[in-house]
């Protein structure tokens, strides 16, 4: 009897934690990590020497590496198609300037409680050494990937092309 109570217990924590599994990734605090790391990278020039290396070999793939694990297949193939935010890195470049993204707001257009679908973001773009502050605002989605929350899409609708 002991024996079998074991089973039933095991069984019962099995399910549980998959419980546990598929809440995790819907979870509204997950989301917005994500989305603010997502933003960070973007908005940060030449985050990791990625320009840099890429000027230097032009491999686009690996110019992306760092928002793979983050963006669905479609996002990607869009910023890519799009040359965000390759195209700001190489701007900043050219003008010798470099940005550092701070406060970054997510505010979640719709339902609050399902995680998936846009958000507005706003942050500030600050000079690493000018200190000049330029405001950056647009739109996000995450959509949940089989229990993995990845950004769906990224739009800049403000910011300065001085």
């Amino acid at each position: 009897a002991m024996k079998k109570l074991f089973c039933v217990i095991l069984l019962v924590s099995l399910v549980l934690c998959a419980g546990c599994g598929s809440k995790k990734a819907t979870d509204p605090a997950e989301g917005k990590k994500l989305m603010t790391k997502f933003c960070q990278i973007f908005f940060e020039t030449d985050y990791e020497n990625r320009y840099t290396d890429f000027v230097k070999d032009k491999d686009q793939k690996k110019y992306y590496k760092a928002f793979e694990e983050m963006a669905s297949k479609e996002c990607l193939d869009d910023m890519m198609a799009s040359r965000n935010p390759l195209k700001y890195d190489k701007k900043c470049a050219e003008d010798g300037l470099a940005y550092q993204p701070t406060d970054i707001e997510l505010t979640k257009s719709g339902d609050e409680a399902d995680v998936s679908g846009s958000y507005e973001f706003k942050m500030i773009l600050k000079e690493k050494t000018s200190g000049e502050r330029i405001n950056v605002a647009g739109q996000i989605s995450i959509e949940d990937n089989n229990g993995k929350l990845l950004v769906s899409k990224i739009y800049i609708r403000s910011m300065p092309k001085e």
